[in-house]
């Protein structure tokens, strides 16, 4: 598909979404924006696009509005419109597809989900065109090619609902059952380690073991229970107003806080100069913290672990490189350390939940970003962590950068 041939209009009273929107779908076509219904209008009455991305929520001439006005017209009644918006209710979605909306996306959403959808719309837009330059023989068989993809692209919208509605019944599962189980796993907990504290002298030397294994395993559960809830909370809450975040900031906070705690020790940390990146200060520390945590703990047990910090700005995307001395990860892993609770390494061996870097990949992706290994040997591994840059980043590539 050429991308010079088609081109979408996103219409959002948000500046970041536009943002987000048109990061997502950056290379897939010609963009244009509008922040209001009217102004949307105006630039589909100059030139038509091939798509349309539209808020539904906006104020004044809400996004419903906008759609009547484009069906209503000849000209563009067989325009395709997407509908993004933050209210997914059956109620909602029912309205605007009753109004003619080929598909709707919900706030927060996915960027590979966005580009997926649209490249649907795109496809069905240029199999749409092909036919009127067909001949009227020719139309009779491919209309219902035409049919049977429109009829597969909504078992696919029907089965993305479905799937939406299963996950978010996993997660209020999830949530349930960590608060649930934690207080039985308490009681088991607390009353074995009084066992152990008031029956001592009383209990053989096994049987001391068997309790503290007990304790232990109890420890390592509730562990599990509250990584759990916390990488069900990234996946299902709403995407956080954009900030600008100065990394540098950042790296030392979170040195700080594992220095205090004592969790950085034993890490030799350096970081070269960093940029402002645009997301979530609060989760992008979560994730710079969770990659220093999993740098000590796959340290290698013949050298002090050392961990570089160093970055570059391309137009618009910010790459930071994480680049350990550790164990290294075979090849045939790299993609497996990003799933939750995958571990590589017996547990007797190596301590932790495998939940680390599923979370930082959520966080990464959640941002517009993503978390990559780009570079793993017996010398160690390197991170590649690509955020949104914010605007007035100076930073360039260096020679002392840590990649691959």
């Amino acid at each position: 598909m050429n991308t010079e041939e088609y081109s979408i209009l996103i219409v959002d009273d948000d500046p970041g979404m536009v943002q987000a929107l048109a990061t997502a779908l950056r290379g897939s076509a010609r963009l244009r924006f509008a922040t209001d219904g009217p102004a949307a209008l105006r630039l589909i009455a100059i030139e038509s696009p091939d798509l349309v991305l539209l808020d539904a929520d906006m104020p004044g001439m809400d996004g419903f509005e906008v759609l009547k006005q484009i069906k209503a017209s000849p000209i563009t009644t067989d325009l395709p419109v997407i509908m993004v918006t933050g209210l997914t209710s059956e109620a909602h979605e029912r309205n605007g597809l009753g109004l003619g909306a080929a598909d709707f996306i919900g706030k927060p959403f996915r960027p590979s989900v966005v580009l997926a959808r649209v490249r649907t719309q795109l496809n069905l837009q240029r199999v749409s065109n092909q036919l009127r330059a067909l001949s009227r023989s020719d139309r009779q068989s491919l209309d219902h090619a035409l049919l049977e993809l429109k009829s597969r692209n909504k078992q696919l919208t029907e089965t993305t609902a479905r799937l939406q509605l299963a996950n978010r019944a996993l997660l209020q599962f999830i949530h349930a059952a960590s608060h649930d189980l934690r207080e039985p796993l308490n009681t088991v907990t607390q009353f074995t380690d009084l066992v152990l504290e008031d029956l001592t002298d009383e209990l053989v030397f096994s049987g001391r073991q068997h309790l503290q294994r007990v304790v232990k395993a109890g420890e390592r559960m509730k562990d599990l229970l509250g990584g759990a809830a916390a990488y069900a909370r990234l996946i299902s809450e709403a995407q956080d107003e954009d900030e600008s975040v100065d990394l540098n900031e950042v790296v030392q906070d979170t040195l700080k806080r594992l220095d205090s705690s004592n969790e950085q020790s034993a890490l030799v940390v350096e970081s070269f100069e960093l940029p402002f990146v645009l997301g979530s200060k609060a989760k992008i520390s979560i994730a710079i913290q969770n990659i220093l945590l999993n740098a000590k703990q796959y340290a290698h047990p013949e050298r002090p672990a050392c961990l570089k910090i160093a970055a570059e700005v391309e137009g618009e995307r910010a790459r930071v490189f994480f680049r350990d001395n550790g164990i290294g990860i075979d090849p045939q892993y790299w993609m497996r350390i990003f799933e939750p609770f995958k571990r590589l390494h017996r547990r007797e061996a190596i301590a932790g939940k495998g939940l680390g870097l599923a979370i930082c990949r959520q966080i990464a992706e959640s941002s517009g970003g993503s978390l990559t290994i780009v570079q793993s040997s017996k010398d160690g591994s390197t991170f590649c962590l690509e955020l949104r840059a914010s605007e007035g980043n100076l930073l360039m590539p260096t020679d002392s950068q840590p990649k691959a």
